[in-house]
């Protein structure tokens, strides 16, 4: 019986393939789907399986930037329905989810024309937020989140977003999804300060330690900070998948499931493809963690940032920290020398541009 995160080639977004249990027949399912490139990779995937394989228990849109949301527009809404496929569950929170009420949102009078697609099919396919009577995916507003048990084993506990982040999302709906459905670049917080990719990366521990220690910049992207947030626990293993949620609230998160400590965890997903706004100290060194898997190829932003990457290494509690890129990138090959890893003491390891990385719990 294993417990599997497969992280797949997603240009700048996320695409988790993660299966339990059996693996010749495991149970899976999806937390996010990339773009649009990276949802028709998903669809021949599938396709590639046997039909009585072709089953998830649940597919999760973590929010709707253009690399988590696209995929599911080419993977699902766009193509044929492949024989025996099957999704019990889809979790999205779409507009009518942004207060406690529904609305009745007309896609096409804001000119959306790929959410109205999105929306009807997520309507006629009638398995949209089942688990929650077709209400939002939020956290308990109580100190107790309570898991959701899928078939075979799997624990699913909500820990974001809010119903505040979900809330401050809807006056800028129409915009983000515009943007995001029309994959255009989406512009991060602008706080005067350059992006820094991939350069002049560390080379001691004492320039790892300044790197570390630079000013942090919060994030304040709506829509990154409505993400859907999920803790995964199968058999004795636990797992945080972050999405691209604001780091002040993750680590708020965290200090609820464990006030009294690190919270440990066997891998955590890095929010926003390890952006400087998404990673501090603070946060890192509320888990006790010896994985930290990071999902980008660096396009459109350069990410990992250094910054965050240094924060990683340098405060994380289980030490030597090991790092988990799911495809080798211009940004993050640096980290990837076998010379830097031995002087900085820390482990790394990428997947590849076809197949992705797949990590084993």
């Amino acid at each position: 019986m294993t417990f599997k995160i497969r992280m797949l080639p997603a240009s700048e977004g996320d695409a988790l393939w993660i299966t339990w249990g059996d693996m010749d027949y495991p149970h899976q399912m999806l937390v996010d789907m990339g773009s649009l490139k990276t949802g028709k990779l998903l669809y021949k995937e599938i396709k590639s399986l046997n039909p009585e394989c072709r089953k998830f228990e649940l597919a999760v849109v973590t929010h709707i930037d253009s690399d988590h949301i696209g995929g599911m527009i080419s993977c699902f809404v766009k193509r044929p329905t492949l024989e025996g496929l099957e999704i019990k569950d889809i979790w999205f929170n779409g507009y009518e989810h942004l207060d406690n009420t529904t609305q009745d949102y007309n896609t096409e009078s804001h000119g959306a024309c790929q959410a109205d697609e999105l929306t009807k099919w997520l309507r006629k396919n009638g398995r949209w937020n089942l688990t929650f009577e077709k209400g939002a995916v939020v956290a308990s507003e109580n100190s107790v989140l309570t898991p959701i048990e899928l078939p075979g084993g799997m624990k699913v506990t909500v820990l974001g977003p809010s119903r505040q982040r979900l809330n401050q999302l809807k006056p800028v709906w129409k915009t983000q999804l515009v943007k995001a459905l029309l994959s255009k670049p989406l512009v991060e917080p602008n706080d005067g300060v350059e992006a820094m990719g991939g350069s002049s990366a560390p080379e001691t521990r004492i320039q790892l330690k300044k790197v570390a220690e630079m000013p942090e910049h919060p994030d304040t992207s709506v829509p990154n900070g409505s993400s859907i947030v999920l803790m995964l626990e199968y058999s004795d293993r636990r797992v945080i998948l972050a999405g691209d949620a604001w780091a002040d609230d993750l680590l708020e998160m965290i200090q609820t499931l464990s006030p009294d400590g690190p919270l440990e965890v066997d891998a955590f997903k890095v929010p926003h493809h390890a952006s400087r706004f998404n990673i501090t100290e603070s946060l890192v060194k509320s888990l006790k963690c010896k994985s930290w898997l990071i999902s980008t190829n660096g396009s459109r932003y350069h990410h990992p940032d250094k910054e965050a990457i240094a924060k990683i290494i340098y405060y994380s509690l289980v030490q030597p920290a090991d790092l988990n890129f799911n495809v080798l990138s211009t940004w993050n090959e640096h980290w990837l020398s076998t010379n830097r890893q031995a002087k900085l003491a820390y482990n790394a390891k990428h997947g590849d541009d076809l197949a992705g990385l797949t990590h084993t719990l």
